[in-house]
Parts: structure tokens; C-alpha cells; sequence
């Protein structure tokens, strides 16, 4: 299992399988987003929404494929994503529940696209938890 990986990407590498077709598929997905998001700066404001509805359509897809890898998974390493992806859902919570409060408070506009930060914290909690078993 490769360190750059874990830290990178946030799983086991491409070892398996199941590794193999989440990684390909994820960078399918990432890259057809900021091609969309790219082309979207090209069309008029009114048609602004359909590159949000891409973007989220491609998280949404990522997830899907993410829940697919982890359910693959082997018992030792399905524990070790699953408390990595719980703890990163806590931070989630807190963090955005603060922000929201805040930005309420003040009147400050929040891009959710700041949550994405949320991915490194994951892939940090995953190899502290990778480190403790090896």
C-alpha cells in the first residue's frame, strides 16, 4: 500500500481491483467536471446553473464510486476508511455548522465549494490510522 497514495488520493492504492476501476473512474469524472466547468465560463450567466448541477452531479458520482471501493474492501481496511470518513463527517458537521452561523451573523456569502478542504483531513486521519497497524 503506497503512502503517496493514501495521502494523495485517500485510498489503498491500485491493487486490487476495485482500487483500479475507483481511481479511473474518479479521474474520468474529475477531469469531464473541470472540462464542464471550464466550457461553463464560455456560456451566458442564465445557463450558469447547469455547471453547478455538473458539478454536483460528479461529487455525487465520486461518492457513489467511493462507497463502491470501500464496500470492497477487506475488514481491517473497510474499518480503517470508514472511521477515516467518519471522522471527517464530524469536522464536516462542526465546520459547517460554525460557518453557517457565522455567515448568517455577518451576511457573508460562503462558497461550498471550500468543502472540498475536507478531503486532505480525511486522507491525513486515514494515514494516522494506517500507521497505528504497521
Amino acid at each position: 500500500m503506497a503512502l503517496s497514495s493514501i495521502l494523495l488520493l485517500g485510498t489503498f492504492g491500485t491493487d486490487s481491483p476495485a482500487g483500479k476501476r475507483h481511481h479511473q473512474r474518479c479521474i474520468w469524472v474529475l477531469a469531464l467536471m473541470i472540462l464542464g466547468i471550464g466550457l461553463g465560463a464560455l456560456l451566458p450567466k442564465p445557463y450558469h446553473h447547469a455547471v453547478a448541477l455538473l458539478t454536483g452531479l460528479a461529487v455525487a458520482f465520486i461518492a457513489v464510486e467511493m462507497w463502491r471501493y470501500v464496500d470492497s474492501l477487506d475488514e481491517l481496511e473497510h474499518r480503517l476508511q470508514m472511521e477515516a470518513l467518519a471522522w471527517a463527517y464530524v469536522i464536516l458537521i462542526a465546520l459547517a455548522m460554525s460557518l453557517g452561523g457565522l455567515a448568517l451573523a455577518i451576511g457573508w456569502k460562503i462558497d461550498p465549494a471550500w468543502l472540498i478542504a475536507l478531503e486532505p483531513v480525511r486522507a491525513w486521519r486515514l494515514h494516522a490510522l494506517v500507521r497505528r497497524f504497521t
